[in-house]
C-alpha cells in the first residue's frame, strides 16, 4: 500500500502548489525525487479506479481543486471555484504558499462515493483512518440516495465547493407526462397541434415536459457540480431516480453526511 501505488503512468514535474498542498497534508500523496506522484493512502479499487481517469497537469483536477477549496476554508480564505481550475490561484493563497505560512489540514480525507442506476442507489461516505500499516481509506455509512430522472446526475467526479445547513432550490426538470395526460396531449397532436406548442418532448419513447420548482428550507446542502448537490429532500422511498440532478437522501443521512465531510470533499457518481 502506500509509496507502491502511482497516482498514474505518467511523470510531471509537480507545481509548488501541489508540493504544499502535499506538504500540509490537504492532498495524501508523496512526490518523489524523479517527480512520480504516489498515493500515501490505500485506496479501495473502486476508488482508485475514478482517480485513475484524471491526468495530475489538467486544471479542472477535482483532487487538487478539493485540495484548493479545503485549504482556502481552512485558512480562513473566500472560497472561490472560479472559472481557471487550479492552476490560476486566488492572491492570496499564492501569497500564503510563497510563504509558507499556512496551516496543515485539520480534517481527515473524506470521499462520497454515489452509486448511479434504476434502483437500489445509494451514497457511501469514505473517510481516511490511521493504522499500523498507514492511511486507508474505509467506508463510514452507506444511506439509500436519489439521483436524477432521465441520468439528470451526472458520472463524474467533483470537490464540494459550496455548503449550507439550510436553503432554497430554485429550478426546473423533465419528468414523463401521466398516461391521462398523454392521452389527451396525442389527441390534440393528431387534431394538428405540435408537440412543442403542447409544451412536451420525448426521452426515448417516453413522452415528458418540464416542471418548475422552488423549494425552500432545503436541509445539510453540499454543492458539488454547478446546481447539483448532497442534501436532504423528504420522500416516501428512498433509493431510485427521483430528483433534478442532486444526490437526496433521508434527514438523518443527510444531516451525519453534511457534519462529516468538507469543503474539497470528493463526490464521485458512478453506475
Amino acid at each position: 500500500m502506500g509509496m507502491k501505488y502511482l497516482v498514474n503512468m505518467h511523470t510531471y514535474q509537480p507545481s509548488p502548489t501541489i508540493i504544499a498542498f502535499a506538504k500540509a497534508g490537504y492532498l495524501p500523496v508523496a512526490i518523489s525525487q524523479d517527480g512520480q506522484i504516489h498515493w500515501n493512502i490505500d485506496l479501495p479499487d473502486i476508488l482508485r479506479e475514478q482517480a485513475g481517469k484524471w491526468s495530475w497537469n489538467d486544471p479542472w483536477n477535482p483532487f487538487i481543486l478539493g485540495a484548493l477549496y479545503n485549504f482556502e476554508r481552512s485558512n480562513g480564505l473566500p472560497v472561490r471555484p472560479g472559472r481557471y481550475g487550479w492552476k490560476k490561484l486566488p492572491e492570496k493563497v499564492k501569497q500564503l504558499i510563497q510563504s509558507n505560512q499556512y496551516v496543515d489540514d485539520p480534517n481527515p480525507w473524506t470521499w462520497v462515493l454515489v452509486k448511479r442506476g434504476y434502483s437500489s442507489e445509494t451514497a457511501t461516505l469514505y473517510r481516511s483512518v490511521s493504522s499500523d500499516n498507514g492511511l486507508s481509506m474505509k467506508p463510514v455509512f452507506t444511506t439509500p440516495a436519489n439521483t436524477g430522472v432521465f441520468n439528470g446526475t451526472p458520472l463524474g467526479t467533483w470537490p464540494v465547493y459550496l455548503r449550507y445547513k439550510v436553503t432554497s432550490m430554485r429550478g426546473s426538470m423533465v419528468v414523463p407526462v401521466s398516461e391521462n395526460e398523454a392521452s389527451e396531449y396525442k389527441l390534440d397532436h393528431q387534431n394538428g397541434a405540435s408537440w412543442k406548442s403542447l409544451g412536451v418532448f420525448f426521452k426515448g419513447n417516453v413522452m415528458v415536459h418540464k416542471i418548475y420548482y422552488d423549494d425552500h428550507g432545503i436541509k445539510w446542502v453540499s454543492y458539488f457540480h454547478r446546481g447539483d448537490a448532497l442534501h436532504y429532500f423528504p420522500r416516501k422511498t428512498y433509493g431510485w431516480p427521483q430528483s433534478a440532478g442532486c444526490v437526496e437522501m433521508p434527514e438523518k443521512a443527510s444531516k451525519k453526511m453534511w457534519h462529516d465531510i468538507n469543503y474539497g470533499t470528493l463526490v464521485s457518481i458512478v453506475p
